[in-house]
């Protein structure tokens, strides 16, 4: 099953240049790991040191924001899109 991933610019400099990829997973943990697998440099900058996506990092599946809770139980079919992107911050 093929769920497309897109990453921030910022993280793409430790995935070889790639923003989006295509990759078999039927959760976004096991999408992740996939992701990591194949570029282990992003690793430290998408997951903390128990694995959690950092709090600066949102996830959008198929065009929704989800929430921290349901980060740890969304599961994926062939044809979703997720995107990785970098909360702004400032005042």
């Amino acid at each position: 099953m093929a769920v497309a991933l897109q990453i921030p610019p910022r993280l793409a400099r430790y995935a070889g240049g790639q923003r989006s990829f295509d990759l078999a997973a039927d959760s976004l943990a096991g999408l992740l790991d996939r992701l990591c697998q194949i570029h282990a440099d992003v690793r430290s900058r998408l997951l903390d040191d128990q694995g959690r996506l950092y709090p600066y990092l949102a996830v959008i599946h198929n065009q929704q924001q989800l929430n921290s809770d349901e980060l740890i139980q969304l599961s994926l079919c062939d044809g979703d899109r997720v995107e990785i992107v970098t909360l702004a911050s400032g005042g």
